[in-house]
């Protein structure tokens, strides 16, 4: 996972509850071995280890994750040229690159990632899904999930379908 902000503390801990080893890669490594503490010492387990975002740190992660989270702002609508530093050698066929990022709904990373030929998806659904489950908290209904995932990709391109930016 790249990224030590709030949204990452938020994926960390759910990959680290559903049994997933993560390491958490970040531009402040003290920023990263905090969270990596703070979720190993609320499981009572070490499921999540701190790396710098340095080349060699940040290869040694990468060279046999499954998925690759980008949490990071890198990317990000202006600055979408942007991109974290995973080098291109990093990424591979069958790895899933999940970037929270959705506007752009095609990120640089995920250019790259699929490329590469690697599975990759934008952050809209969760987007979606945090805005569904906020107005279920507030209001104590249902709230229309795909309806909302599919107004934020109308919104952001308007060719899309209901398929676009998930994992292909």
């Amino acid at each position: 996972m790249l990224g030590a902000g709030g949204s990452a503390r938020a994926v960390v801990n759910a990959l680290a509850r559903a049994g997933g080893r993560v390491t958490l890669a970040n531009r402040t490594l003290s920023r990263a071995r905090e969270l990596a503490a703070a979720v190993n010492a609320k499981l009572g387990r070490e499921a999540v280890r701190a790396a710098s975002l340095e080349a060699a740190d940040l290869e040694a992660a990468l060279g046999t994750a499954e998925i690759i989270v980008n949490t990071t702002s890198l990317g990000m609508s202006p600055r979408v040229e942007e991109m974290p530093p995973v080098p291109s050698a990093a990424l591979r066929p069958g790895q899933l690159v999940y970037d929270l990022i959705y506007n752009p709904l095609e990120t640089r990373l995920l250019r790259t990632a699929r490329a590469a030929g690697a599975r990759a998806a934008h952050g809209a659904g969760m987007l979606a899904y945090q805005g569904a489950l906020a107005l279920e908290l507030w209001t104590g209904k249902p709230a229309p999930a795909e309806l909302m995932k599919q107004v934020i990709l109308d919104r952001l391109r308007p060719e899309a379908s209901g398929k676009v930016g998930e994992a292909s």
